[in-house]
């Protein structure tokens, strides 16, 4: 009887100690567990992912096909793996993707297109939740959603920024979706503990402001000691100074002009969120080029033309060529086909090295900190914010400084994104307190 009490008072206190203890990380950053699950997911092509990138609704993720719903649940067995995952995020203190603080042309940023795609992968499974009537269940993969861009957006550079308030907006409109097909209480309440305590404004976009800066400082300070990095910019162009072309099997070649046209319509996208462009496809390659999407106009080697399809819901383009080649049936280039970084002649160099030794350079980057600390002094958030930015975002388009142009990022743009993502969240928010 002795032996009998011990036992039980033993597993008592075992069962205590496992119900207090607060979870323990060996590291605190939501960006490994993130990344963890984003190993679990499966694989998933290129049609299906345009389709995941529709959904915000049942009636969307019904237009899902066989394939579609195939690709998605083929990883099925490890959904509980990256649900867990996800709740230990949730639970981590702080959360970067950003694993050196140098902060120059070298800094590694998130692997954007994986985290889109997680994102997208989770909300689908959102809405798989919701059409088997699992609707809180649904909720919470759509919190979780909301979590990693919100996570994102926090994560430094302004482009993190923009990326991650693309995630957001996907899970807002997927939850007030959800509250229109269901807004049961515990529904409702899963709901709430994941919006109604946000700190407000969501995002603060000194901390942007403050990397932009910090990023232009050093990559200046890098490049006075490697002068050919200023090569690049168009006030040192040398058009005498022709690259050698690859030497590249034409397939080959083609697929790849086919990836950078993708990788200029994602960034393009991620500028404009989901505006639409022309619908011609000469049209839309004038404008990557002429926005600066892309350097010039690719030219199939095959004598094909590169094709932009509009998926369905007018948000994203399929790219394709004539020639039929397929960019997944290619593998990407090696090493030894890449080009090689052309070297500036002697010329180009000399301008260089009088431009940084020039009082010009030195009023560059005096105007740079300037425009840096007047956008500190904005609020974002405000009618007068926005006019100031517009005046700000004028006199950087406008100004005499090459480099001024070529470094300095677009703030009424920037927070114009800020402010609408604010009021979406605000309004669900106040949605959800009714």
């Amino acid at each position: 009887m002795g032996k009998i009490i011990v036992s039980l008072l033993m597993v008592l206190m075992f069962a205590s100690l496992g119900a207090t203890q607060p979870a323990k990380f060996v590291d605190d950053n939501a960006a490994l567990r993130y990344l963890m699950a984003m190993g679990y997911m499966p694989q998933i092509s290129s049609k299906t992912a345009d389709k995941l990138a529709e959904i915000r609704d049942l009636d969307s993720f019904k237009k899902l096909t066989k394939d579609n719903l195939k690709e998605l649940n083929s990883a099925s067995g490890f959904l509980h793996t990256v649900t867990r995952l996800l709740d230990l995020a949730a639970d981590c203190s702080k959360c970067t993707f950003i694993v050196d603080k140098k902060l120059d042309f070298d800094t590694i940023v998130p692997p954007y297109r994986s985290v889109r795609m997680f994102a997208r992968y989770i909300n689908a499974q959102g809405w798989q939740n919701a059409e088997n009537g699992a609707y809180a269940e649904a909720a919470r993969k759509f919190c979780h959603v909301f979590r990693l861009g919100l996570n994102v957006s926090r994560d430094g550079f302004a482009i993190n920024g923009s990326f991650g308030i693309a995630i957001q907006k996907m899970a807002v409109e997927s939850i007030n979706n959800l509250l229109a097909l269901n807004s049961e209480e515990k529904v409702k309440k899963i709901l709430a503990d994941c919006f109604t305590n946000l700190p407000k404004p969501l995002v603060d976009s000194r901390v942007h402001i403050d990397y932009e800066r910090l990023f232009i400082v050093n990559s200046l300070i890098r490049a006075e000691k490697e002068p050919a990095m200023f090569g690049h910019m168009e006030l040192f162009k040398d058009e005498s100074q022709k690259t050698e072309p690859k030497i590249v099997a034409p397939d080959k070649a083609c697929a790849a002009n086919q990836r950078v046209l993708m990788g200029a319509l994602e960034m393009y996208f991620m500028d404009n969120e989901f505006a639409p462009l022309a619908s011609d496809s000469e049209t839309v390659i004038k404008t990557l080029v002429d926005q600066q999407y892309l350097k010039a106009a690719p030219v199939c080697p095959n004598k094909g033309k590169y094709i932009f399809t509009l998926v369905e819901g007018e948000e994203y383009y399929d790219v394709s060529c004539s020639c039929g080649v397929d960019p997944d049936q290619q593998p990407a280039a090696t090493d030894e086909t890449k080009e090689k970084e052309p070297e500036f002649s002697p010329e180009v160099m000399k301008k260089i090295d009088e431009y940084i030794k020039s009082e010009a350079y030195v009023g560059d980057k005096k105007e740079i900190n300037v425009i840096f600390d007047e956008m500190l002094k904005i609020d974002p958030y405000t009618a007068a914010g926005d006019e100031a930015a517009g005046k700000l975002a004028e006199r950087i388009e406008n100004n005499k400084s090459a480099l001024v142009q070529y470094l300095m990022m677009n703030p009424q743009s920037f927070y114009k994104t800020l402010r609408e993502n604010q009021q979406r969240v605000d309004d669900l928010v106040a949605r959800l307190t009714k």
